[in-house]
């Protein structure tokens, strides 16, 4: 039976369900623009060298042709490297929007189920009193969570283990698959180096990461297939944290298998995966 809620009802949940479709969004346009480009390289290498071979060369400009080869090198520079530049960009952006997801994820769940603000966590939190009642109560729950995350030193830890201090807190933690962890751990690891190391491989990166087989200096090669990995990690995360959700809410679970992550969304749950 599908699980009836009433319009009351459906408006408190958006208040949960709005980052994950946000999220959703996020992911989905970014693999819509990576496949764009993947497309797109390859149009371009095909119609131009197709256009070579019909068309009167003498009647083309040298400035033109120029610009025809220049593009035509650019692409397939662009598919030699496996989109490695594209693919640095979409991780960046991808962990962003999983954190992103967490906090909203957390302070939607907070104002969903005001009660999970009587575990000890928040009641260590400090805050200047005058400051508290001039904001609003969606300003209010958000500087909650700040200093939450604040005090746990969320910024110092890595990977599952970051989102897993502040989701705990509020009724959200629980088992994460190994495999997820790892890929997880590397994503943010690798997304650090790219945002502040230009991409080089240092020390850090390879001690937290040897299974990547980088030396210091190296440059971080993003290849499709890596990017798959690391993509699909970090979504079947977000389906773990809704499961969780699902599952506090009478709901059934949602399981998807991606290749490498088998099982992943099940691990630790003692629920069928959802029905049809």
């Amino acid at each position: 039976m599908a699980h009836e809620v009433s319009g009351e009802q459906s408006d408190r949940d958006e208040l949960w369900k709005a980052p994950f479709n946000r999220f959703a969004d996020y992911v989905e346009e970014t693999n819509r623009l990576v496949a764009m480009a993947y497309a797109g390289a390859r149009a371009v290498v095909h119609m131009y060298k197709m256009m070579a071979a019909v068309s009167d060369e003498g009647g083309i400009s040298e400035s033109r042709r120029n610009l025809r080869e220049r593009q035509i090198a650019d692409a397939e520079g662009e598919m030699s490297s496996d989109f490695r530049l594209l693919h640095s960009h979409a991780v960046m952006g991808m962990w962003g929007a999983l954190e992103s997801l967490v906090e909203d994820t957390v302070e939607g769940w907070m104002r969903f189920k005001p009660e999970v603000l009587k575990h000890q966590t928040f009641a260590k939190v400090k805050i200047q009193l005058s400051e508290f009642l001039d904001l609003s109560d969606g300003e209010r729950i958000h500087l909650l969570v700040s200093e939450v995350q604040r005090n746990l030193k969320v910024d110092l830890r890595s990977g599952v283990t970051k989102f897993e201090e502040i989701l705990d807190p509020v009724g959200l933690g629980g088992p994460v698959d190994p495999r997820l962890r790892e890929a997880l751990y590397e994503a943010q690891n690798i997304r650090n180096v790219l945002a502040h190391r230009a991409g080089i491989a240092d020390k850090r990166l390879i001690d937290a990461c040897p299974s990547l087989g980088l030396s210091v200096g190296d440059r971080i090669h993003i290849g499709k297939e890596l990017f798959g990995r690391l993509s699909n990690a970090m979504f079947l995360y977000s389906m773990v944290i809704l499961n969780r959700i699902s599952i506090q809410t009478g709901r059934e679970a949602g399981h998807s298998d991606y290749p490498g992550f088998e099982g992943a969304t099940r691990y630790g749950m003692s629920v069928p995966p959802a029905r049809g």
